[in-house]
C-alpha cells in the first residue's frame, strides 16, 4: 500500500511513505491531506464472503435489540477478500492529479457568458427579456441538452475503451468551438458553438468519476471524488473571475479564447504521462485476483440494462435523482445571479461578479470538507453519508434566499461563500455512492445517468426560471427556485437506510466472481426486496 495515505502503516513503512510523498507533485496535496483526514487502517485478513444470494443471511446474527459497536459491523460492508485493495500510491496520485487539472480546465469555460449576458445582447440588438430568453435560456439548454447523449455515450464507451485518450479526445471537441468564439457575429454562430462545447462538458464527469473509482479504494473513495468536484468548482468560478476581469476591456468574446490553451496543454500532459487503470483494481473484493480488474461488458446492450439494474437500487437511485429538484436553483447561481445582482438590485458589476466567485469558492470547503465528513460519516455508517450530505444542501436555502429576495446585507461575500459551502456538499458524496454500489465494468453508465439528468435539469432549469421571470418577476421567480434545495435534500437523506445493504450486495456479486462462482460483468446488485441496511 503507499505509505502516502495509509494511516494503518506500520512505522517502517510510515517513514519510506514520508520519503515517497515529498516527490509528490504539489497539486496532490489535496488528495493526500483528505485522504489522511480519515482514513482508516487497512482491515484485518478475513475469509471470503458466502457467495449465497442474499448477503442478509451471511451477516452476523445478533440478539433482538442488541445496541453499540457490534451492531455498527453489522450494518458495515463485509470485506470479502484476504488482502485490502492498493491504496493511493505515488502513480494513482498523479492520474488524479492530471484527471483534475483536465477536469478544472474544461469546467472554466461554461460559465464565461454570465457575467456578460447584458454585454452580448447589445451586440446582438436584444432587449431585456430577450437577453434572458435568447442568452440565459436557450444557449444554456442547448449547452446541457446535448451533454445528456454525450454523457450516455462516454459513460458507455468509458467501460469498454481507454479512458485517457477518450477525455484528451472530449477537451480537443469541446475547447475548439471556444477559439472559435472569437469570430462569432450572430446569435445563431454563438449558439452552435455553445452546444459542441457542451459534448465535453457532458463527457467528462462519467469518465473522470468512472476513473475514480479504480484509483482510489472505497474508504478514501469519497475524498477522490471530492477532489474532481473541488477542480470543477475552482474552474466554474476561475473561468467566470476571469470574464468579469478582461470582458470589460477587451470584449465578452475574449475570456472563450483565453481559456481553451489550459485545457489543451492539460489534456495533452495527462495523454502523455496517465495509463488507463484496471476496472475494478481498486475493490477489496478483487485485491487478490490476477491482474486486479473486471472484463468489459460484452455488447453496448448489456451496458444499459446493467445501468438498469443498478439504478433500481434504494441507494443509486436516490444519488442519481436528488440532483434535479435543485435544478432550478442552480439555474439561478450559474447563468442570472450577476446580471440581476447589477442590473435589477444595483450593485456594481464587480461586486455582482465578486458574489458569484464568492459562492464558487465556497464550494472549494463545501466540497473538500464535504468529502471528508462524508467519508467518515460512512467509514462509521454507510447510512450516515447521505444523510448529512441531504441536511447540507437543504441547508442552502437559506444563504440563497438572502441574495436573491432580501436586502443585499453588510455580510454579503460571507453569506454567498456559505451558500455555496452548503449547496456542493451531495457532489463527492452522490459520486461515492454511486461508486460503491456499481461494479466496475458497469460504473460508467450509471456515472452517465446521473450526469444525463444533471444536463436535464440544467438545461430545463434556466428556461424554466426564465419563463418563471417573465411570468412573475426576476425576484419571486429566483426566490422560488432557489428552495429546490430543500428538495434535494429530500430525496439524498432517503438512500440513509439502504446503502450499507446495497454495497454489501455488490461486494458479495463480486467475492463470487472472483472466486469462480459467477462472471464479474454480472455483479450488479439486486434491488433489495426488503428494508435497507
Amino acid at each position: 500500500m503507499g505509505g502516502c495515505v495509509s494511516a494503518g502503516a506500520r512505522a517502517p513503512e510510515a517513514r519510506h511513505g514520508a520519503r515517497r510523498c515529498a516527490a509528490v507533485p504539489p497539486l496532490a496535496a489535496p488528495i493526500l491531506f483528505a485522504a489522511a483526514l480519515a482514513a482508516p487502517p487497512p482491515p484485518p485478513p478475513l475469509g471470503r464472503v458466502d457467495s449465497g444470494p442474499d448477503m442478509a443471511q451471511s451477516a452476523p446474527l445478533l440478539p433482538r435489540g442488541r445496541r453499540g459497536r457490534d451492531a455498527e459491523r453489522a450494518d458495515a460492508p463485509p470485506r470479502p477478500q484476504t488482502a485490502a485493495a492498493p491504496g493511493l500510491d505515488r502513480k494513482r496520485l498523479w492520474a488524479l492529479v492530471c484527471v483534475t487539472t483536465v477536469a478544472a480546465a474544461l469546467a472554466a469555460d461554461q460559465n464565461v457568458l454570465a457575467p456578460s449576458l447584458s454585454a452580448a445582447a447589445r451586440d446582438f440588438g436584444f432587449d431585456a427579456a430577450a437577453r434572458d430568453r435568447y442568452l440565459g435560456g436557450y444557449i444554456a439548454a442547448a449547452f446541457f441538452a446535448v451533454g445528456a447523449p454525450a454523457a450516455l455515450l462516454a459513460g458507455a464507451a468509458a467501460d469498454r475503451v481507454d479512458r485517457v485518450k477518450l477525455l484528451a479526445l472530449l477537451v480537443v471537441v469541446g475547447e475548439a468551438p471556444c477559439l472559435l468564439t472569437a469570430f462569432v457575429t450572430r446569435y445563431w454562430h454563438l449558439l452552435a458553438l455553445r452546444t459542441l462545447t457542451g459534448v465535453s462538458a457532458g463527457g467528462v464527469g462519467p469518465l473522470a468519476y468512472s476513473m475514480v473509482g479504480d484509483l482510489a479504494p472505497q474508504r478514501v473513495r469519497a475524498h477522490a471524488a471530492a477532489v474532481v468536484q473541488l477542480a470543477l468548482g475552482a474552474g466554474m468560478a476561475a473561468g467566470q473571475g476571469l470574464a468579469a476581469l478582461v470582458a470589460p476591456a477587451l470584449g465578452w468574446r475574449a475570456p472563450f479564447v483565453l481559456v481553451a490553451p489550459p485545457a489543451l496543454a492539460a489534456a495533452a500532459l495527462m495523454l502523455a504521462t496517465v495509463s488507463d487503470p484496471p476496472r475494478g483494481a481498486a475493490e477489496d473484493a478483487l485485491a487478490g485476483v490476477a491482474g486486479g480488474g473486471v472484463a468489459p461488458p460484452r455488447g453496448w446492450r448489456a451496458s444499459a440494462s446493467a445501468a438498469a439494474l443498478v439504478l433500481r437500487t434504494p441507494s443509486a437511485a436516490a444519488a442519481v435523482w436528488q440532483g434535479l429538484p435543485g435544478s432550478m436553483a442552480w439555474g439561478v447561481v450559474i447563468v442570472f445571479l450577476v446580471d440581476y445582482l447589477a442590473a435589477d438590485r444595483g450593485l456594481a458589476p464587480g461586486l455582482a461578479a465578486a458574489v458569484a466567485v464568492a459562492w464558487g469558492a465556497g464550494g472549494v470547503p463545501g466540497v473538500f470538507l464535504g468529502g471528508a465528513v462524508g467519508q467518515a460519516a460512512h467509514n462509521w455508517r454507510p447510512g450516515a453519508m447521505p444523510a448529512f450530505a441531504g441536511v447540507a444542501v437543504a441547508a442552502a436555502t437559506g444563504p440563497a434566499l438572502f441574495l436573491v429576495a432580501a436586502t443585499p446585507p453588510p455580510l454579503l461575500l460571507t453569506i454567498a461563500t456559505l451558500g455555496g459551502a452548503l449547496a456542493n456538499v451531495p457532489g463527492p458524496n452522490t459520486r461515492a455512492v454511486l461508486l460503491n454500489v456499481a461494479p466496475p465494468g458497469r460504473r460508467g453508465v450509471a456515472l452517465a445517468a446521473q450526469t444525463v439528468l444533471d444536463d436535464v435539469g440544467r438545461a430545463a432549469g434556466p428556461a424554466a426560471v426564465a419563463a418563471l421571470a417573465a411570468a412573475v418577476g426576476r425576484r419571486a421567480a429566483f426566490a422560488g427556485a432557489v428552495c429546490g434545495w430543500a428538495a434535494c435534500g429530500a430525496v439524498f437523506g432517503a438512500a440513509a437506510p439502504w446503502l450499507a445493504r446495497d454495497e454489501r450486495r455488490m461486494q458479495a456479486g463480486l467475492a463470487r466472481a472472483a472466486g469462480g462462482g459467477g462472471d464479474s460483468r454480472e455483479a450488479s446488485p439486486r434491488p433489495p426486496p426488503g428494508g435497507g441496511g
